[in-house]
């Protein structure tokens, strides 16, 4: 959880701690695949160097879009996140799932 809530350079003590994720909030989303084929490697990049329990580290991204209904009608990307590998110790299966809305307006 802490590696996909964090920007690169946030942690004071390793630049390269995060994902990229929070790079690309605001962008306008021209090319999905391209963008979740960029944020699915950074994960694993980030989870393969970071989290050293894990083994057999698969992520799988998904973009979707939902409404949001406060003052007006609008429509955010939602980014699903989903991290399956198995646990080095005990060679059990784990899976986390984990879901961010990214860009104030978004539409695709």
């Amino acid at each position: 959880h802490l590696i996909t809530i964090s920007k690169f350079g946030e942690c004071k003590h390793d630049n390269e701690f995060g994902c990229a994720i929070w790079d690309h909030d605001f962008d306008t989303i021209t090319n999905m695949q391209s963008f979740k084929e960029n944020i699915k490697i950074s994960i694993e990049e980030a989870v393969a160097t970071y989290e050293k329990r894990l083994s057999n580290i698969i992520v799988e991204v998904s973009l979707s879009q939902a409404e949001s209904v406060i003052k007006k009608r609008r429509v955010k990307n939602r980014i699903n996140i989903l991290i399956r590998g198995k646990l080095v110790k005990t060679n059990e299966e784990f899976n986390w799932e984990e879901n961010f809305f990214i860009g104030p307006l978004s539409y695709y």
